[in-house]
């Protein structure tokens, strides 16, 4: 029975994380109305199924999940909302599966750059150029006299939420088809 709970939980996650993506290319937005929600099931079901252990594991993967966006956040790089979805990935799968889900989320987040830069060609060139400019302008010392040109207010977005949706469902195709993919983390 718990695993079939457990199946449940993991797809109401996959169902989220497909909501939040599509939203998130449309708006440039995640709400809280999905990832609060997700945090308490999470933590629920886990303290529920697994009593304190399953708390304590559910915490932690929430922990985990935030501290690997919010340096990001600070930095203005990344937005509240790709925190939160992380938290929420984390109290759903733990820290194991956090820290895998986390690595698959960047490399699909490096897909996504990609694919972002491909689609707005014309603001990818306009900024190379900036930059080669920049560079050739540099003097002989390699100190920098000021900030590159080019800059335009209506740069693409990098929606991280579709990253995150990728990763995690990667993460979880991969545990469901039976590879214990941590292993390859810890030996």
């Amino acid at each position: 029975m718990a695993a079939s709970l457990n199946g449940i939980l993991g797809g109401l996650l996959c169902v989220v994380l497909i909501v939040v993506a599509v939203e998130d290319m449309r708006k440039h937005r995640i709400r809280n109305l999905y990832t609060f929600p997700m945090v308490a099931v999470g933590l629920s079901f886990h303290a529920l199924s697994g009593g304190l252990d399953g708390l304590v594991f559910s915490l932690k993967g929430l922990g985990l999940g935030i501290a690997f966006l919010i340096f990001p956040y600070v930095l203005g790089i990344m937005g509240a909302g790709d925190v939160k979805l992380m938290g929420a990935v984390g109290a759903v799968v733990g820290s194991r599966g956090a820290l895998v889900a986390f690595l698959l989320t960047c490399v699909a987040g490096g897909v996504l750059a990609v694919i972002v830069m491909v689609l707005n060609w014309k603001y990818t060139m306009k900024r190379l150029r900036a930059a080669w400019t920049a560079v050739r302008a540099l003097p002989p010392e390699g100190r920098a006299s000021g900030e590159a040109s080019g800059g335009d207010s209506k740069k693409p977005g990098l929606p991280y939420g579709v990253a995150i949706a990728a990763g995690t469902i990667a993460f979880m195709a991969l545990e469901w088809l039976g590879y214990d993919v941590s292993h390859l983390l810890w030996t």
